[in-house]
Parts: C-alpha cells; sequence; structure tokens
C-alpha cells in the first residue's frame, strides 16, 4: 500500500485513476479487434477460392488456344501429303523444299507477338524430324526420342493433347536456358495410322500474362504443381519451402513471420495440375481499414483526454525536469555552453546551479588540455625538425671549402646552387606539410651534392606515380634516410652504389620504398629495429647503428598522421636495406589551420 501512499499528486493520479479511465478501452478495443481478425480470416479464404476459380478458367481458355496450334497438322492438306509421302524416293531438292515449307509454316505458328511459344517440332514416324526456333538453342543429333517420357505418353493419349513438363533425362538440347513444358499431340491419318508427333515448347509467359490481367497483389503467389507434386510454376520465389510443404499436408492457412497467408487450391481438368494460390492476410485487410482505424482513433481520442486531463496537474513539475535533461544531453554532445534557468520551485533551482557549475568547469579543464597537448606537439616537432637541419649542412660546407682549396672546377658553381635551394627550403618550409614535389626537388639537391662530395660513382632511381606529387608529405621525411643509406649501407662502395626511391598510392594510403644495394642489416637487427619502430622509441644502442635519420622521421611521422604510420624496415633474400615509407593520401582540401590534417 505504501506505492498509493505517495506524497506527490502525480503518483497518486498515475495508479489510481489512469488504469480505472483506460482499461474499459482497452477491453473494448480487443473485443472489437477479435471480431476484426475473425471477419478476414473468413474473407481471406473465400477469396482465395473465388482467385483460383478464376485463374482456373483463364487458364483452359490459354490451354484451349495451345490445343487448337496442336491440331494445325489436320488443317493442313500439304503438311498431310508430306507426312505421308514416302521419303525413301525423294530428291534432294525436294527435302530441301520440304524443309522450308515446314520452317515458313512453323514460323507462322510463332509470329510475333506472340511469346510463350519458343520451339515448334514435328517427328514422322519414318524417323525424319523438322523443327525451327525463335530463340537461340543447340540440338542433340543424337536425341531418340521415342525413348523419351513425353513421347510414350503422347502415344498412349492415342490423339489427344498431352502436357509434360520435361525432366534430367529428356536431353533434347545440348544448350537451352528457358523454363518451359511440352504441348504435344499424335497426328493420324484417315484410317487411325500414325503419322507423326506435334511438340511445342512453351515458357510460362503465358501464365505470367494472365495472372498480370487479373491483377494479383504484389505479395501473393500462384502456384502450379504437377500430378507428381513438383512445382512446375511459382509466380514468386519467397516462401517457397514454407508454400509446398503446406500444400504437401493440405493445409489452407500458413502463418508466417508477421504474416498470414491463406492457401486455396483446384485441379485443372486439361492438365491435372494442381493450382494454388497464397493470398496474404493484409490484402483483406484493406477492406476493414476504415472500421478498424475509427475504432482505434475513437479509443486513441478517449486515452488522449484522460491523459491530457491527468498529467496537466504535474506539467509544472515535468517542465524544468526535462529542461535540465536537454542540458545533459547537450553536455554529452560535447556543448558545454548551457545556460540557467528560474523555475518556482527551490530544489530545481538547486540541481540546475549545481549542473551550470560543473559544466563550465569541464569546459574550462578540456580548454587547458587541449591547449597543453598542442602546444607540446609544437614544441616536439620544432625540437625534432632542429636536431635535422644543421647535421647535414656543416659537412657540406665543409666539402666545399675542401673541393675549393684543391682544384678550379665547375662543380663547386653546382654544389653551391644545389646547397643554396636547400638552404631556401630549409628556411621557408616550416610548416608541417609541403607537397611530394617539393620534397623530391630538395632530395635530389642532396643527391646531387652527396655525388660530388663522396667522388665515388652510383645510380639513382626514381619511379614515382605522377598522381600523387601534388600530395602531402612531412617535410625532410626522405633526406635523413638518404643520409643514413650513404653513411651506413654505400659507405666504402665505390662502384655501382645504387639508391632507387620508388612513390605510389594504395588506396587512402601513399608508399615510399628507399632501396640501397649496400651491406644491409642481419635479420635479427631488422626484426628488433621494427619492434622499436612500432613502439616509436629507439634505445641508444639502436640510434648509434642506425643514426638519428630514422628516429626523427618515424617521430614526426607518427606525432602528425599518427601512431599507424611510420617506417619499416623490409628483410631482403640480397644484400642491401630497404625502408618503407607510409602515410596518409592527403591534399590541399584535407589540411586546415596551417597544415594539421582534416580529420
Amino acid at each position: 500500500m505504501r506505492l498509493f501512499k505517495s506524497d506527490t499528486i502525480w503518483k497518486r493520479l498515475l495508479y489510481l485513476y489512469l488504469p480505472i479511465l483506460i482499461m474499459p478501452g482497452l477491453l473494448i478495443l480487443y473485443i472489437a479487434n477479435q471480431v476484426l481478425i475473425h471477419e478476414m480470416d473468413q474473407a481471406s479464404k473465400k477469396q482465395a477460392v473465388q482467385t483460383v476459380d478464376v485463374i482456373n478458367r483463364h487458364l483452359e481458355i490459354y490451354l484451349d488456344e495451345l490445343e487448337r496450334i496442336s491440331l494445325f497438322p489436320y488443317f493442313h492438306q500439304e503438311v498431310m501429303a508430306i507426312l505421308k509421302r514416302d521419303t525413301d524416293w525423294r530428291t534432294d531438292e525436294e527435302k530441301f523444299q520440304e524443309y522450308k515449307f515446314f520452317e515458313g509454316l512453323f514460323n507462322n505458328i510463332m509470329l510475333h507477338p506472340r511469346e510463350d511459344l519458343l520451339n515448334v517440332s514435328l517427328y514422322r514416324s519414318d524417323g525424319l524430324h523438322y523443327f525451327n526456333t525463335r530463340v537461340y538453342v543447340s540440338l542433340d543429333i543424337t536425341y531418340d526420342w521415342e525413348k523419351s517420357s513425353w513421347y510414350d505418353h503422347t502415344i498412349a493419349a492415342n490423339g489427344d493433347i498431352v502436357y509434360t513438363i520435361p525432366n534430367d533425362l529428356d536431353k533434347r538440347f545440348t544448350s537451352f536456358d528457358h523454363d518451359i513444358f511440352y504441348i504435344s499431340r499424335l497426328i493420324k491419318g484417315e484410317n487411325g495410322e500414325p503419322l507423326g508427333v506435334i511438340l511445342l515448347d512453351a515458357n510460362f509467359q503465358g501464365i505470367e500474362d494472365i495472372l498480370e490481367a487479373i491483377g494479383l497483389d504484389t505479395n501473393a503467389n500462384v502456384v502450379l504443381r504437377d500430378d507428381q507434386g513438383s512445382i512446375v510454376f511459382m509466380q514468386h520465389t519467397q516462401n517457397r519451402e514454407e508454400i509446398k510443404h503446406a500444400l504437401i499436408k493440405g493445409e489452407s492457412n500458413l502463418d508466417l513471420e508477421g504474416e498470414k497467408l491463406f492457401i486455396a487450391s483446384k485441379k485443372s481438368d486439361k492438365t491435372n495440375w494442381e493450382i494454388a494460390v497464397a493470398i496474404p492476410s493484409a490484402e483483406i485487410s484493406n477492406s476493414f481499414v476504415f472500421i478498424r482505424t475509427f475504432v482505434y482513433y475513437m479509443l486513441g481520442l478517449f486515452v488522449f483526454i484522460v491523459i491530457v486531463f491527468t498529467l496537466s496537474f504535474s506539467r509544472s513539475i515535468t517542465n524544468p525536469i526535462s529542461t535540465l535533461r536537454k542540458k545533459v544531453k547537450m553536455v554529452e554532445k560535447g556543448d558545454y555552453d548551457v545556460s540557467l534557468n528560474n523555475s518556482e520551485y527551490k530544489e530545481i533551482n538547486e540541481l540546475d546551479q549545481a549542473f551550470y557549475n560543473m559544466s563550465y568547469k569541464i569546459k574550462e579543464l578540456i580548454q587547458e588540455v587541449y591547449v597543453y597537448d598542442i602546444k607540446q606537439k609544437e614544441a616536439e616537432l620544432n625540437n625534432l625538425k632542429m636536431q635535422i637541419r644543421p647535421h647535414f649542412l656543416y659537412n657540406t660546407l665543409e666539402a666545399i671549402r675542401s673541393l675549393a682549396d684543391i682544384q678550379d672546377n665547375q662543380e663547386i658553381a653546382e654544389m653551391i646552387s644545389s646547397l643554396g635551394s636547400m638552404l631556401r627550403y630549409s628556411v621557408k618550409k616550416h610548416g608541417k606539410f609541403v607537397s611530394i614535389e617539393e620534397e623530391l626537388d630538395y632530395t635530389k639537391q642532396y643527391l646531387t651534392i652527396q655525388k660530388m662530395m663522396l667522388h665515388t660513382s652510383f645510380t639513382i632511381g626514381m619511379h614515382i606515380d605522377e598522381e600523387i606529387l601534388d600530395c602531402k608529405i612531412v617535410p625532410f621525411t626522405f633526406q635523413p634516410i638518404i643520409e643514413n643509406a650513404f653513411q651506413h649501407g654505400l659507405y666504402g662502395k665505390r662502384e655501382n652504389g645504387l639508391i632507387n626511391i620508388v612513390g605510389e598510392a594504395k588506396n587512402d594510403l601513399i608508399i615510399f620504398t628507399i632501396f640501397d644495394n649496400g651491406a644491409g642489416i642481419s635479420a635479427e637487427k631488422i626484426d628488433e629495429l621494427n619492434a622499436l619502430l612500432v613502439k616509436n622509441s629507439l634505445d641508444e644502442q639502436s640510434k648509434n647503428n642506425t643514426g638519428i635519420g630514422l628516429t626523427n622521421v618515424n617521430q614526426r611521422l607518427k606525432l602528425i598522421f599518427g601512431i599507424e604510420y611510420g617506417l619499416f624496415i623490409n628483410e631482403l633474400e640480397t644484400e642491401g636495406t630497404s625502408i618503407v615509407i607510409t602515410f596518409p593520401k592527403l591534399k590541399d582540401s584535407q589540411c586546415v589551420d596551417g597544415g594539421e590534417p582534416d580529420e
């Protein structure tokens, strides 16, 4: 009884008055719904039976037409004359004329717009065969029609029409991609002697035209079964097995998930096939929609009035709570700019003030952490880039000075030009991104200087997809890796040195491979270095062995693009080292705020 002793008006009204007022309406709704369901079931069963009768009448009219077509030899004296004629003494010209005659005759039978007759065959008693088709077929020349089941049934019918479904054993065609049924008849002379058999191959277009003309609902289904119980034709494939089992068991309705089907069937006197139709209850329920809708609307109006009358007393309490709930949803979505609202209730005001203070402090903390994180990354990136820039330039200046002392050579001018380009690149490119084309130009200037400094013969290969040249990359990515190749891999190699740079796009990634044919790295060392590169940290011993270049480039790529990108060292079966660089495919439109990736 504590539930009914609640100290709030809202609970008293909810637990006492709502059930008393709503229960009679629910009882009326239940009774009306049961009556409607019963009436709909009876109407569905009646319509299913009527639909089967209509389909059967139309089907028999259609079959009568096919039967008349099968009688065409009796209406052509020349056809009967040819069937009676002895074929042993025919000349080649006579044979040709006979085949041309039947070809034209069969074409007339299959005239457009008729689409149901695909093939016409005439089998003579003496073994000759005339055939014409309107589709692509490939006849089996070894086919013996006298051993087929349809031929046996036709002979047994003694001139009556026979409808047959071809089975797998009937191999008339080696290539024929159509669902068909046979219409066959024995042709007899005046004395009753068999002259031959006419065979028509028809698809189910005529039956489909009948169903379309009747105008069944799109969810209704029509099934034809032969006298063996096999499905000959099904208008739609959905629920095929369920309908088949229901027909085998003789069930008149079928309950599916969320739908009820009513099934009626009838046997055709002509074909001995069973015609079955499955109609969903929803098709019949449309006629009861008005009554059911009216009952539902009246009950809904009654319930609405009761609910509005009851809950109007608690509106002054629920509105402030709903407002506070909306503010909580705003904060969940990241919007911390909530406002204070005044309520006539002191408790609601205290809750609103406390929530406002909490959201304001959360906003301040997030802003502080965000600014600190940005400054920390900027400082790390600047520190890493400053380690790379002077490292190579001092060595280059010393090489230029030494080369000038030794000889007066145009190489000095070329080195100075390349160095100038590199200095301009280093000074101007302070953003997080440059184009791949700019980074490759910088790398080419570096290789020009290296070639003059080392006085060695080595080959540079670059194979870059043109589509990625305007994509973005972190500055000073390639030069540290190539410098590491000169210092470790190609060190001491005076001839046949090779550095190959390959760049390509794969889906949303850009992959660069830098290969040198130097001394290489042992498999154990490669595994160790790759593990450390994945962790984004190298110990001091690894730094001494591989140089600062790999460390800085890998850290910068992971800081800017994410930890899933960076460097990887391939293990090669031959000598040499292969470094793989992966980063996302970005263009100008995908970089905002001074070069940050647009996520």
